[in-house]
């Protein structure tokens, strides 16, 4: 659990910041293994095609 709170202050401030340099750019928040296979399966499959 640690690991998951330690970080999450430096990500809340480099992510909106990639996202003003990388417009194109497409951030997700998976929280689960569940909501990363729906993703793989669905959105990302979707967009390499």
């Amino acid at each position: 659990m640690r690991w998951a709170i330690s970080p999450r202050r430096k990500y809340d401030v480099q992510v909106p910041l990639l996202g003003l340099e990388y417009p194109h750019l497409v951030v997700v928040r998976l929280r689960s293994q569940h909501d990363v296979e729906r993703w793989l399966a669905g959105a990302l499959s979707i967009a390499i095609r």
